[in-house]
């Protein structure tokens, strides 16, 4: 009896040591690759996220083998699920509780506005390309919420690259980053009379 309780001691102390040693190579593992500072959902929400995960991965098989949607329609079903996942895995702050059993308000907002922006342009695309450039205010509402929330997440996933497109989103920045790389005539011309490029 004594050796199989401090054997089960023994045991307890290694599973600890090991744990310890997890979370020590997790914490390095973070402090060197941003992609490796996911959060956990536990309980139902966890559930909740393995059932999106599989069920992204039967709309990408029936997308590729069976599917006949129309290209915006894919693509925006696509954002949606890619966007709710990475919302879902990616915590918006640094220090944030990596362990949850409830995703975070800001992340309810961006999914939120992840469903209302490219749900939006699932239902309205038709009438957005026929629109010949007439957009209303409810379509410069959903395109900003959409560019928003797409910053957001991938701030969250790629923080680097993040920033780079946000400086890019100025015309100067976007010709300045061009170096090297051929223009089209007209658009070189373009900023030409705008005075972007010389």
């Amino acid at each position: 009896m004594q050796q199989n309780a401090s054997s089960k001691e023994f045991q307890g102390w290694q599973d600890a040591g090991i744990a310890n040693e997890g979370e020590t190579a997790q914490k390095i593992l973070e402090e060197k690759e941003r992609e490796s500072r996911t959060r956990r959902l536990t309980g139902p929400m966890g559930a909740v996220l393995s059932l999106l995960l599989i069920a992204f991965s039967l709309f990408q098989m029936y997308a590729s083998v069976l599917g006949t949607l129309d290209a915006m329609t894919l693509r925006a079903t696509h954002i949606i699920f890619l966007f709710v996942i990475a919302a879902l895995i990616y915590p918006a702050l640094k220090k944030e509780r990596r362990v949850r059993s409830i995703p975070t308000v800001w992340d309810m907002f961006c999914i939120a506005g992840i469903a209302y922006s490219f749900g939006y342009l699932i239902v309205r695309y038709d009438e957005l390309a026929m629109s010949g450039g007439w957009f209303t205010t409810q379509d410069y509402i959903a395109s900003g919420i959409g560019i928003a929330v797409s910053f957001e997440m991938a701030r969250r996933v790629v923080p680097n690259l993040a920033w780079f497109a946000m400086k890019n989103l100025s015309l100067e920045g976007a010709v300045t980053d061009l170096a090297g790389i051929p223009i089209h005539p007209g658009a070189e011309h373009y900023y030409r009379e705008i005075g972007a490029i010389k």
